[in-house]
């Protein structure tokens, strides 16, 4: 059924090291939880880099709070490559987009893997959907 994810292993959400992850059944707790975290990173001035693990136990990576802008990262559940990260339009690296990974690590992302917000949440929607790499976004391997 659209919207629903898979019973056997609901999605989790990691937002912080220091909570325990969300487990959600439907997209749209999924979407809601990622909107929550948006505005707490955006309100504490603190992009988040936020874990999604699948039914696969493959983990799409999504900054929030970054007001209109974003990236993604992608793993399979093996934990070995290839690892993607999403490809904006740029080709440069500066100015990097700065977040937190899990609200602790600090992380400096390359301009050319920075993508628009509204394109990130598509791709996991599509993430969330079919369970794999979204085709919705470009990728590059890291």
């Amino acid at each position: 059924m659209l919207g629903t994810i898979e019973e056997e292993m609901p999605t989790q959400i990691t937002i912080s090291e220091s909570q325990t992850p969300l487990t959600c059944s439907t997209v749209e707790e999924v979407m809601e939880a990622l909107s929550q975290a948006a505005s707490d990173a955006e309100a504490s001035e603190r992009p988040n880099i936020v874990h999604i693990t699948a039914i696969t136990e493959d983990t799409l990576s999504v900054v929030v709070g970054a007001k209109s802008l974003s990236n993604l990262g992608f793993q399979y559940a093996h934990g070995d490559p290839p690892y993607y990260s999403s490809r904006g339009i740029s080709n440069v690296d500066e100015p990097f987009l700065v977040a937190f990974a899990l609200t602790n690590h600090h992380t400096e992302i390359p301009q050319r893997y920075v993508i628009p917000v509204s394109d990130a949440f598509k791709a996991v929607r599509q993430f969330l959907e079919t369970n794999s790499l979204p085709t919705c976004v470009q990728w590059s391997e890291i």
